[in-house]
């Protein structure tokens, strides 16, 4: 594993899952290593790989709620209601889970059921309001929730954080709308 992250580290992508596989073929059960497989995948874009991957980890421990988590956000653009059911199995494993909080709260609101989408990703948010994604997730809830100037407010210390991170375009797209 620690070779394919160096090869990773290196923008040597091929040699990266060149390596992980290598080392996978002589561990195929264990889920550090799968789960490391299928957050690589995920990261070069490669979902269909990615959920396989994390379906297998589920095969090997059914209730992994990293796995659940991270098959939530993966669905969370093509199928609301599958990624809604994955998070919601995270959550009751790990509720304490910040990350998986924000997962279960943002697929509420992508599914439209807002009240207890601001309930979770508020909590999300005042544990962990240095966190940009989680912060817009936060203000998206407190638009949808009749909240536009405190949502407003929101967006803007958003996009007073200096330099460019991925979420930037969709914030000033969110305040846009306000």
């Amino acid at each position: 594993i620690e070779i394919a992250k160096l090869r990773f580290g290196a923008g040597q992508t091929e040699a990266g899952f060149k390596a992980i596989n290598t080392w996978l073929a002589a561990h195929p059960n264990s889920v550090r290593g799968i789960a490391f497989l299928a957050e690589s995948l995920a990261a070069h874009g490669k979902d269909d790989d990615a959920v396989k991957a994390y379906e297998k980890i589920l095969k090997l421990e059914p209730e992994n709620p990293i796995a659940l988590n991270n098959l939530a956000n993966i669905f969370l653009n093509s199928d609301v209601a599958k990624a809604l059911d994955f998070a919601e199995r995270a959550h009751k494993q790990a509720p304490n889970d910040i990350s998986i909080t924000d997962t279960l709260g943002w697929s509420l609101l992508k599914k439209g059921e807002t009240k207890r989408a601001m309930e979770l990703l508020d909590r999300a948010f005042h544990a962990a309001p240095n966190v940009a994604e989680i912060h817009f997730h936060y203000a998206a809830a407190l638009a949808q929730n009749d909240q536009k100037p405190k949502a407003r407010k929101e967006l803007e210390k958003i996009l007073a954080i200096p330099g460019e991170f991925p979420l930037k375009q969709d914030v000033k797209a969110l305040l846009a709308t306000l």
